[in-house]
């Protein structure tokens, strides 16, 4: 594994970030936080 100042593993991290949030976008801003609630609750 690279070190997690590696540029490169920092653009890889950064892509995947992206590319996870996507679904949650068109949620709102109180959706995502009690979609989050209810996923720490599980």
């Amino acid at each position: 594994m690279k070190p997690a100042d590696d540029p490169v593993r920092r653009r890889i991290e950064a892509a995947t970030d992206r590319k996870a949030a996507r679904p949650h976008r068109p949620l709102t801003a109180d959706d995502r936080a009690e979609l989050l609630t209810k996923l720490r609750d599980l």
